[in-house]
């Protein structure tokens, strides 16, 4: 796969920047770090057009200051940090470790036993103390005040500072994502929003089957299919508006229950 440019006004324009890419992509002074198809990790500088590569074969990539945390595939997937300064490698816990997330003091990550259970976890990167928050395979999110979690039946609201967890929606959901104040979902053949509180919900798109939903600045980027459509990629915002990518297509709904 490749990377490409587009100005998220001018979608129908863009350019190719990187010719071999999987994803974890972030962009840090001026350097976009992402996995090639052997999932080595490359630095690529914007300025000067060169890459570098940082590390090999590892998988969720999280960069924090001048530090990369992430997950060695064969050291039995376990826990490392690599300071991009002093080239010192860490490893920080001998199990399986998936979905690397840094909030604050903490690093959160899924984990699995040997019997194939899944837990949702978080080192404290002060002391490495480890804690188990959440005994279920789960997507999960962060805000300032809270986790949001789904575990395909429901969706729960867990505060960060005394894990106390409370359903917010009970629901049947394939994927989801946080955008500013709003939860975005996608259910059955629809995609729907709703606060925080899991109120004012209401159904963004209908008749799609959506597969992978990620966060772009306030925007959201869909994988999916349509029966229209076929294989659908697409922008879309909370309020109604989207574009098919591949296609000059927009579509704008004055009330985005309708849409």
């Amino acid at each position: 796969m490749k990377i490409l440019v587009s100005d998220l006004d001018e979608l129908e324009t863009s350019e190719v920047l990187i010719e071999d890419c999987v994803g974890y992509l972030s962009i840090e002074n001026h350097v976009l770090y992402y996995c090639d198809s052997n999932y080595n990790y490359q630095a690529y500088d914007l300025n000067k057009k060169t890459t570098t590569q940082i590390l090999e074969n590892i998988y969720y990539p999280v960069i924090k200051g001048n530090e990369v945390y992430y997950q060695l595939d064969q050291d039995d997937e376990s826990l490392y940090c690599y300071d991009l300064t002093t080239k010192e490698n860490k490893k920080l816990n001998d199990e399986t470790t998936y979905d690397i997330t840094i909030d604050g003091k903490y690093v959160y990550y899924l984990s699995k036993d040997d019997q194939e259970k899944y837990s949702l976890k978080r080192m404290n990167l002060e002391d490495e103390k480890v804690e188990t928050i959440y005994n279920e395979q789960c997507e999960f999110f962060i805000n300032d005040q809270f986790i949001y979690l789904s575990n395909g039946s429901q969706i729960l609201q867990m505060n960060k500072e005394n894990l106390e967890t409370k359903t917010i929606k009970e629901v049947e959901n394939r994927t989801m994502v946080l955008v500013g104040n709003k939860i975005i979902y996608a259910s059955s053949t629809k995609v729907n929003c709703m606060n925080l509180s899991g109120k004012d919900d209401h159904v963004l798109f209908k008749n799609v089957v959506a597969r992978n939903l990620q966060v772009l600045g306030n925007d959201i980027f869909m994988e999916g299919y349509e029966q229209s459509n076929g294989e659908t990629f697409c922008v879309f915002n909370n309020e109604g508006q989207r574009y098919y990518l591949g296609e000059n297509q927009t579509e704008t709904f004055e009330n985005v229950q309708d849409a």
